[in-house]
């Protein structure tokens, strides 16, 4: 048997939010394998038939854009999806505008400084991605000065190194992890 991951994300036509799957498929030995020639534009297409014996989703993303504070996405979500790590190349994608952004689940508003994810769960040393000079606890936006982690896109950041600390009551995007209960 063969494990295969794929990624999924389904845009709500309710509510203008994404919800990021990422889907394990498991299938039993190829029945059949071909390989097409597309006449448009010369591109080889291979096709394979299985017979599929398993789905399971390993993670689900919620990418909230109706804009929640700091503080309204903790209620909402410290409870029924603990932050832990999010894919950082799909979030990207999830960016649209140069100065987009997600809150991500991280802030020292406890101790300055001690960045914890809001479960309770301290920051992996090894998992810092951040801007060239952050976090630098400003006060321009909230003299208290910025306890809160989002994730920004800007025109001269090409890597991952673009998390930011700032006013946890700046309304911006936000997204979570739950892990996937069957």
């Amino acid at each position: 048997m063969i494990s295969i991951y794929i990624s999924y994300y389904f845009n709500s036509i309710i509510v203008p939010n994404y919800f990021f799957f990422h889907l394990k498929l498991k299938y039993l030995s190829s029945s059949s394998m071909r390989l097409y020639e597309n006449p448009q534009n010369s591109a080889f297409i291979l096709k394979v038939h299985f017979r599929l014996t398993a789905i399971s989703i390993e993670q689900i993303y919620f990418f909230a854009s109706n804009l929640p504070s700091w503080s309204l996405e903790t209620q909402l979500f410290k409870s029924s999806l603990p932050v832990q790590m999010f894919l950082q190349s799909k979030l990207k994608e999830k960016m649209n505008t140069p100065l987009d952004a997600f809150w991500i689940g991280l802030m020292d508003s406890q101790t300055e400084g001690r960045w914890f994810w809001v479960d309770g769960s301290p920051l992996d040393p090894s998992l810092r991605f951040w801007y060239k000079g952050e976090p630098n606890n400003s006060a321009g936006t909230n003299p208290a000065g910025e306890d809160c982690v989002m994730m920004v896109k800007t025109e001269n950041i090409k890597d991952l190194n673009n998390w930011v600390d700032h006013s946890c009551h700046v309304q911006i995007k936000s997204v979570c992890e739950k892990p996937a209960e069957m």
